[in-house]
C-alpha cells in the first residue's frame, strides 16, 4: 500500500510517526513517535530509553506539547493512570 504522506506515518494505534532516518532512536524503517519528537524539542535532549509519554487529553494525534506529560519510566506512567482511577471515583 501507498502509505506515504510527506513523511507521516500512522500506526495501527493512531499514533502519528516521523521519517526521521538521521534519529538515534528510529526504528528499523527509520520513523520516530512524533510525540517523542516534540517533548525531545521542548527538552532540547533526546528521550531515554524508557521515557514515556502520556497525551493528557487521550488524543494520540494531539501531539501539542500541551498536551504531553514526560514520565521517566513505564511504571511512573502507570502509577499515573492508577491515580486518575482514583479520582474519578
Amino acid at each position: 500500500g501507498n502509505n506515504w504522506s510527506g513523511g507521516i506515518h500512522l500506526d495501527c494505534n493512531g499514533y502519528r510517526l516521523i521519517h526521521r532516518p538521521d534519529h538515534p532512536n528510529a526504528n528499523c524503517e527509520n520513523y520516530v513517535f512524533e510525540h517523542r519528537l516534540v517533548m525531545e524539542e521542548h527538552l532540547g535532549r533526546y528521550l531515554i530509553k524508557g521515557e514515556t509519554i502520556h497525551h493528557i487529553n487521550k488524543d494520540v494525534a494531539d501531539n501539542s506539547i500541551e498536551n504531553l506529560i514526560l514520565f521517566k519510566s513505564h511504571s511512573e506512567h502507570m502509577i499515573y493512570h492508577e491515580r486518575l482511577k482514583k479520582i474519578k471515583l
